[in-house]
């Protein structure tokens, strides 16, 4: 709503006065949702299709009461849903898929998402530099050729703030900051914190992506995923593209 020329501090006013105490970013999110990935869909319907098998009603109680399929574990589940639905897959690391050849020593270590996302990058991109913006931050890459790197792997923003146990844990930053503001110094704990999380993220991210580049002598293109990549994506300064759909 900023972008288009429309701030809502003036509304928050108006809401707190009358006891309303609502974030900026949550009164932007309730106006434009987002976009639903893909991905969230899919799942969704296999925790359906899970509930479905789990679950029932027993016909003399009249109470919901555990299957015995309930007490699967992942396997057998799989094994479950592949007989019931049409088609499961799952996703697995592999030594080399799609053209990208795995670069861990043991393919099979490396996380499931990451190399998803290494899949997705260069099917998209071809060489990439795949950054996965969650819980922790992720960064691979991939060269023109297939070769995957291997990659970094930071603490994520909440993850940061989490570690300092300042009591701010659950003051987002806002997605819809400038990052000029978010790298200036917070004359709030909470600012303080939050600016130096932000400038500790991008920063590494800025940091990696020239050294790795440097060493190899070349330019790939940044995509960004996960839940912090918007916000995230404002202090990167290489080109770079948010894809929410990436993994």
């Amino acid at each position: 709503m900023r972008a288009e020329g429309f701030a809502v501090e003036s509304i928050l006013r108006v809401l707190r006065q009358q006891g309303l105490r609502i974030a900026a970013r949550t009164y932007r999110s309730w106006k434009r949702p987002g976009h639903i990935a893909a991905r969230t869909v899919t799942d969704a319907q296999v925790e359906d299709k899970i509930r479905t098998f789990a679950w029932r009603i027993n016909p003399v109680t009249g109470r919901v009461q555990m299957t015995p399929e309930g007490l699967y574990g992942r396997r057998k589940w799989v094994a479950l849903l592949r007989r019931q639905v049409r088609q499961v897959h799952v996703a697995r690391s592999t030594p080399e898929a799609l053209g990208v050849v795995n670069g861990y020593e043991e393919p099979g270590r490396l996380g499931v998402d990451r190399w998803m996302g290494a899949l997705a990058g260069y099917q998209l991109a071809g060489g990439c530099c795949a950054v996965d913006c969650g819980s922790a931050i992720t960064i691979d890459f991939v060269l023109p050729g297939g070769v995957h790197l291997g990659g970094f792997i930071i603490p994520g923003l909440r993850l940061m703030k989490e570690s300092l146990k300042l009591g701010t844990r659950n003051v987002a930053i806002d997605p819809d900051s400038e990052a000029d503001a978010l790298l200036e110094p917070g004359r709030r704990t909470v600012d303080a914190v939050n600016h130096g999380i932000y400038m500790a993220a991008v920063s590494a991210i800025n940091r990696i992506y020239s050294e790795v580049c440097d060493q190899q002598g070349v330019a790939l293109p940044m995509l960004l995923t996960g839940g912090d990549a918007r916000v995230v994506s404002r202090g990167v300064q290489v080109p770079h593209a948010v894809w929410p759909d990436m993994v």
